[in-house]
């Protein structure tokens, strides 16, 4: 069962109790007031919760085309000469890819080309997955 679920749950359970005429120490009028604000927050709590698990979700694939749009224009802006490579001196126009150049550069020509760049970010994401 969700926690969301189980907290909108507890909320009904603790507010919508029918008063019961036989006197019981619990069913008293400052009683049932006080539940409805515990009752409020638990409420509330499990709605902020349910939001920051959907906020948690991978980017849209709307996203990710973006992001790698973005990247390609900016890999065509740092490629000056116009030879589809990336030179070490190009590179210095994006300082991720400066800084790691020599890893993704797998066959140290001096030039970082599209393939090298994609096997290095699946080399990349392979190590996070055995992270994770």
């Amino acid at each position: 069962m969700n926690f969301g679920v189980l907290l909108v749950n507890l909320f009904v359970r603790n507010t919508c109790r029918p008063i019961t005429t036989r006197h019981h120490p619990f069913n008293t009028t400052e009683n049932i007031m006080k539940r409805v604000p515990v009752a409020f927050v638990t409420f509330l709590l499990s709605a902020s919760i349910g939001a920051s698990a959907a906020f948690a979700q991978s980017p849209p694939e709307s996203q990710k085309v973006d992001r790698a749009q973005k990247m390609q224009e900016r890999l065509k802006a740092a490629d000056t000469d116009g030879d589809g490579k990336i030179s070490r001196a190009e590179a210095v126009a994006l300082p991720r890819l400066a800084k790691h150049f020599d890893e993704i550069d797998a066959n140290t020509d001096g030039f970082i080309t599209k393939e090298e760049m994609k096997a290095h970010r699946e080399k990349h994401r392979a190590h996070k997955r055995k992270q994770s």
